[in-house]
Formats: C-alpha cells, structure tokens, sequence
C-alpha cells in the first residue's frame, strides 16, 4: 500500500528532516571542538605544572633531599586532576613518587621507556588507561646541560569529561528546542502556503460542476498570491467567454427556429391557399371533397409540427415513480403489432430478466420508445428486423438500464449523425425533425443519455440508458 502525503506533510517532514540534520551537525561539530579542546587543556595544564616541578625538583634530586621531593609532589597531587606525580632517575628507577610503595621501583612499560628518552616535554596516553581518561606528561630534569632525572605528572581527564557531558546535555537540550522551534515554524509556514492552495482546490472543484462565481481570495503578494488573483481572472474570462457562446449559440438556434418553423408553416400554408383558391372556383362537389381533404390533412400535419414543437420548448412536468423497464417495452411492442401488420417488418423482443426498476416517468419514455421504434420502422421501407431490447448496465459506475431499439434499415448518413438529435434534423423526407430532439430532451431530464450507432447499410441502433430508482436520487421534476 502506498502511503500518500499532502503538500503541507511532505513540507513538515521535509523541514523537520533539515532541522534535525542542521541541529545533530552542530551538535557533534561542538562535541569535537569541545574534545579537542580538552586534550589541550590537559596539554597546556600537564606542561606548565610539569615544567615548574622539574625546574623546582633540580637541586632536590642532585643533593638526595628527598623530602623536599616529597612535598613538591604532595603538593602537586592535591589537584584532582593529577592522579599520580613521580621522579625517575636516568635509569629508570622511582626516587619519589606520590604513592611512597612505588619509590624504588625500576620501571620497563613503554609509556615509562618513551619519557626516560625525551629530551623535551612529552605527553602520552597514560599506561593504565587506553580509554584516553589519563595523559602522562613527562619533563626532562636537567642540570649543567645533563639529564638528571625524569619528572612525570600523571593528568586525568574525568572532571574535564564530566564537564563535556554536561555541556553536551545543554546542547542536546538547545538542539531538541531548535528542533521543536523549526517544526513549529514549519507547521505554520506549511499551513499558511496550504491553506490557499486547499482553497484554490475547492474552487476549481466548484467550478468543475457549473459554478464560475467562485473567486480565489488573495490575502498575500507572492506566488500563492499570483496563483490565486490568475485563478480567479481564469474564472471571469471563462464566465465571461461561456456568457459569449451561450448568446452566440441562442442566436444561432433562433436563426434555425427561425428557419424550420417558416419551412414547416409555410409549406402547409401554400397548400391550404391553393386548395381554397381551387374551392371558390370549383364547379363540382367532387372537386370540393377532393380540397377540403387536403386542407383537413395539412391543417392535422401543422398541428402535429406545433405539438412536437411545444413539447421541445415547454416540456410536460415528470411523474417519478420506480417503471420495470421491460414492462414499457412490453407496452410498446404491443402497441407497434398494428402499425407492422401490412408491412414486411418484423418484430423481436431481447429482454434481459432479473432487471432493477428505473426512476423515470412511465408515460413520457414510453413515448421515446414509440418514436424511436416507428422511426426505425419507417428506415425499413422493404421490411426487415425491429428489435427492442433490455439490459443491465452501468455508466461511470452507476447502475442503470439499457434499452436498445435496433432495425436493419439503411442505416444513418454519417455527416449527420452528429446532429440527428438537434432540432429540424430529419433522413426523412416529410419528418419535421422534433421527435429524436425532444426524445433527448426527456431522456436528459431523467438524468439518462440517449445515443446511436449506425452502419450504413447494415441498420441503426438507439441506446437509452436509465439509471436505477434508489434512495435518495434526485431526478428534475420539471
């Protein structure tokens, strides 16, 4: 499973990790300073004590005045840091040391052979200690420009590292308050840059559902700032552009409006006219019965235009109720037998079982159906094969229904397929092209989607998908 973080975490951690690698860098860049300070001090110390008991021990040693080197020696050793403070002659041997039951001893380890043949001050790792914790400091004891002896002070370094830790404490401790100062600033810091961006994806979340009054409030001057007062100038423009299109594209369907309602009235109207002129000059009652038909038949074909008509620009409010989709296709089947009765067309059922009700108002999709299958009827004018199907089915995962409605007509001319749902778009040659645009009209209102596929040649299938009743679904009740 991957772990996702947003934007304000990734920046959290991301400070976090830098602080805690800045502040463990300063850290141990002071424990070695402080280390290194140490080791001088024991350096600077051991030399300068050393250094001033060897110059004081000279005559002490030349004339065996042992007690005298035995005070020097106490009085070096009341030092906490001098664990041990002794006086070798040239051979090796303890003529004094701070611990009286080494005095006489012959020394042999290497720290003891390496300070009998300095001829200046050494320091060195003390023999007891390989830890590091005690340095021996050795000075030569020279008199008339020979050596006479070897002065060693033996330099703990425990207070000294005492000292360090609690130093080390105090930095640790200024290390863990920077830490939590630098998280702290970063939490603040991630939340002000997130916030707008947070705000900016709620916005384009509305505006990617319709609405475009929403505004970016830019609180400050950098680029977040930028981003939002870019954003919201987006917003207008496209209101603005979409404002643009909407009136362009009215513009266009009044002009088509236009258009198809002064083809669809005039032509009737002509031939109303011309029935009436022949009507007042007419000799006989055949004549007379012979107009007054076509008059009747025009006035009824004008009727039917301005009622699909009004069904396109005022459609009828909805009844919802939950509909078994095949018990409307049942309905029409039964409904189209007497229309295919003297034709050549025959009529076949593909109805899937087990299906769910649909929300949708009975009545008006069984009119789509009806349209939608006697126009298919009329696509096979040498018969052929209507078929009206049923199937469960789903769209970006919302169950629904299917209903298909398929012939093996001619099929659809490509270059109008695009358009066959559009107002006044019409393959037929008396059609008034309202039927498939207020067939759409329904089925969008149902939240549904009507769409076809055509061969030419091989027939068409209409697809009208419906979804599920179910609790809570909001379907538009005008």
């Amino acid at each position: 499973m991957t772990l996702r973080m947003n934007l304000s975490t990734r920046f959290v951690v991301a400070a976090t990790v830098l602080t805690a690698f800045i502040v463990g860098g300063v850290i141990l860049a002071t424990v070695q300073r402080e280390r290194r300070m140490i080791v001088q001090e024991v350096e600077r110390k051991g030399r300068i004590v050393a250094e001033a008991l060897a110059m004081a021990s000279v005559n002490a040693l030349l004339s065996h005045d042992y007690s005298t080197l035995k005070r020097f020696l106490e009085t070096a050793t009341r030092d906490r840091d001098i664990a041990y403070a002794m006086v070798l002659d040239p051979t090796g041997v303890v003529k004094m040391h701070s611990d009286l039951q080494q005095i006489g001893r012959y020394v042999t380890d290497d720290v003891s052979v390496r300070a009998l043949d300095t001829d200046e001050v050494l320091v060195q790792r003390g023999p007891d200690r390989p830890d590091g914790s005690l340095y021996d400091v050795a000075v030569p004891v020279m008199a008339a420009g020979r050596r006479v002896g070897v002065l060693r002070l033996g330099l703990s370094t425990q207070g000294m590292r005492a000292a360090l830790r609690r130093s080390r404490v105090e930095v640790a401790l200024i290390g863990v308050l920077a830490l939590v100062l630098g998280v702290g600033g970063a939490v603040i810091l991630a939340r002000r840059i997130s916030r707008p961006l947070r705000e900016l994806v709620v916005g384009a979340r509305t505006m990617s559902k319709g609405d475009l009054t929403w505004r970016a409030r830019a609180r400050s001057r950098d680029e977040v700032g930028e981003l939002a007062a870019a954003f919201s100038a987006m917003a207008e423009n496209l209101q603005r552009h979409i404002d643009e299109l909407i009136r362009s594209e009215r513009l266009v369907v009044l002009g088509r409006l236009a258009a198809g309602i002064a083809h669809e009235v005039r032509n009737p109207l002509e031939a109303i006219k011309g029935a009436a002129h022949v009507i007042e000059n007419a000799k006989g009652q055949a004549d007379i019965r012979k107009f007054t038909r076509i008059i009747q038949e025009e006035v009824t074909g004008l009727d039917r235009f301005l009622t699909g008509f009004l069904q396109l620009a005022r459609p009828a409010p909805l009844r919802l109720s939950p509909v078994a989709a095949n018990s409307l296709a049942q309905e029409v089947l039964l409904l189209l037998e007497p229309v295919v009765a003297d034709d050549a067309v025959t009529i076949r059922a593909d109805l899937a079982d087990n299906l769910p009700p649909v929300h949708a108002d009975g009545h008006q999709i069984k009119q789509v159906l009806l349209n939608l299958c006697l126009n298919s009827i009329q696509a096979m004018p040498d018969g052929g094969t209507l078929t009206l199907g049923t199937r469960a089915a789903a769209v970006d995962e919302q169950p629904g229904v299917e209903l298909r409605v398929e012939d093996t007509g001619s099929g659809v001319a490509e270059d109008i397929r695009h358009q066959l749902f559009e107002p006044f778009t019409t393959t037929k040659a008396e059609g008034s092209g309202l039927g498939l645009a207020v067939s759409r009209g329904i089925i969008e209102r149902h939240h549904g989607r009507i769409w076809l596929n055509s061969e030419p040649g091989r027939g068409t299938a209409f697809f009208v998908w419906l979804p599920v009743a179910g609790d809570g679904m909001e379907v538009a009740s005008v």
